[in-house]
């Protein structure tokens, strides 16, 4: 008896540090949010390809111990809200509490009007764009979120 529970408690810590958990967690967070339309969530395939980007971004920053839990689902919707017309999100990275954002815009003003609202969120404590020359009809950028969250101190 005592084996079967000693496995079973194993067996739900595993499930617990799983991505597809991690993810569940996660997409819970985010479609809870008021300000995030749901259904277009689920069918603008845009729209789902940046919310399935964050959720790997959040769950791999959660797995390597980059940052704990707090807050991704308003930092998600801080994101969903500003993007506008023209602009495509490739990828997200966190460091620590900090979320970069790579992708590319169809115009400068598309970037400039994206990254406007970023800052007027009032999410970030400071939002930094890293624009890169033109390339073939885009414009390619990185953009550093500063998070307004201070890192707990962790005492040893």
């Amino acid at each position: 008896m005592a084996s079967v529970l000693l496995i079973t408690c194993f067996l739900a810590l595993l499930a617990q540090q799983s991505r597809l958990y991690q993810h569940g967690i996660i997409f819970g967070g985010i479609i809870r949010q008021d300000q995030v339309d749901f259904i277009s969530l689920v069918t603008d395939p845009e729209k789902r390809k940046v919310m399935t980007k964050f959720i790997g971004a959040t769950t791999t920053a959660y797995l390597d111990f980059e940052m704990l839990p707090y807050g991704e689902a308003q930092v998600f919707t801080a994101v969903f809200q500003s993007l506008g017309e023209g602009v495509r999100i490739e990828g997200f990275e966190y460091r620590r509490r900090d979320l970069m954002i790579t992708g590319s815009a169809d115009t400068p003003e598309a970037l400039d009007s994206f990254v406007s609202r970023l800052d007027a969120s009032n999410h970030f404590a400071s939002v930094i764009i890293h624009e890169y020359p033109p390339g073939d009809h885009a414009v390619p950028f990185e953009i550093w979120c500063i998070s307004g969250h201070a890192i707990p101190a962790v005492l040893i």
